[in-house]
């Protein structure tokens, strides 16, 4: 949201946000809050859909919207966008856009997903000033919807000047010292959250087809499948070459260790790891789903996400190759998608705003 606070304030709008701040990662969203010298108000929003806290969570939305008229309402997310909409009709409050970083819907999506969630988005697209989509193929679906406009805007922005481009073969040979991972090793590296989408288990059961011992695998994040990834870790044997440093603030330290990083993700929007391991010219492979591959262009570097044995031998097939066409291209990729253009682009969406507030 930081592209969103700063372009809301360059036009001239008081910024105000609204979330659970007991889940968020409290420390990153105080200093935000005061970097951005904004307002934080804490609502009880739950990830799950059909948890009866949301309830809860609408009502004290709708009592801030009347209390404190605001001119707008910027919805994130599912559950902030489908809270937001509904909320800010009973309140009266307009105009209203919806930010979507990832429709549950999506060519080639789960039919269960498209019966779900598609009829409920359909229907809150009436309720929807501006609706703004970060994956191309999100803006062609939002198209077909019924909200009064549709913007595309290059993702949320990514500060890419924080990730320095590393030498082609540069590797920072103390993290994988402190780590426990030997200087001539293949380190392969995923950022996200412990959780089903993120798949990292398929990196694993790829990692056991493999049979490489030189192969290291490593994961930064915190999550509800932490567990069951180190169960399954377990049972290939393979606790000592797939690390799991936790939630870790100096990831930009580990993209500079990496030979390969590994984003096996089965949904997203745009996802900002992965343009953060191509600004630091890490070799990225991805799966081949909606947002990545806006930035993977290329589809020799791209995989089905649930297979395994795909996976294996395009690690096996990217490590022994020389990749510095596609890291260029990646890196190239990137510059639409940087703070500053998406600041630009959301400022011009604002400065729209005037017509529409009542």
């Amino acid at each position: 949201m930081r592209s969103a606070i700063k372009a809301a304030q360059n036009s001239g709008y008081e910024f105000v946000m609204a979330c659970n701040t007991r889940t968020a990662y409290t420390e990153q969203y105080k200093q935000d809050c005061e970097d951005y010298g904004i307002t934080l108000r804490h609502i009880d929003f739950n990830r799950n859909p059909v948890n009866p806290k949301n309830l809860k969570a609408m009502r004290q939305l709708t009592s801030l919207l009347k209390t404190e008229h605001y001119d707008a309402v910027h919805c994130n997310t599912p559950i902030g966008g489908l809270a937001g909409r509904i909320c800010s009709a009973k309140a009266g409050v307009k105009p209203v856009i919806y930010q979507a970083h990832g429709f549950h819907f999506w060519h080639g999506a789960p039919l269960i997903n498209w019966m779900l969630y598609y009829p409920v988005e359909k229907s809150l697209s009436k309720r929807t000033d501006i609706l703004i989509t970060i994956a191309r193929d999100d803006y062609e679906l939002a198209k077909k919807m019924r909200a009064k406009t549709v913007k595309y805007v290059h993702g949320v922005g990514v500060d890419l000047s924080s990730f320095e481009r590393r030498n082609d073969n540069e590797r920072n040979l103390s993290l994988r010292m402190a780590l426990g991972i030997p200087d001539d090793a293949c380190v392969l590296l995923s950022v996200g959250e412990l959780n089903k989408n993120k798949n990292h288990k398929v990196v694993i059961n790829a990692l056991k087809k493999l049979q490489r011992k030189d192969i290291f695998y490593v994961i930064c994040g915190t999550g509800n499948k932490k567990e069951y990834l180190q169960s399954l870790i377990s049972k290939y044997g393979l606790q000592n070459r797939v690390i799991l440093p936790g939630f870790r603030t100096d990831v930009s330290e580990f993209y500079k260790m990496a030979d390969l990083f590994v984003f096996p993700s089965l949904r997203e929007g745009i996802p900002g790891a992965v343009m953060e391991a191509a600004a630091t010219g890490v070799t990225v492979i991805a799966s081949d789903i909606r947002g990545i591959r806006d930035i993977i262009t290329d589809p020799g570097y791209r995989f089905s996400p649930t297979d395994a044995d795909e996976l294996s031998k395009l690690i096996e097939r990217t490590l022994s190759r020389d990749n510095r066409d596609n890291q260029e291209t990646n890196y190239s990729n990137l510059s639409p998608y940087s703070f500053d253009n998406v600041v630009k682009e959301l400022e011009e969406i604002y400065k729209g705003l005037d017509q529409k507030i009542r």
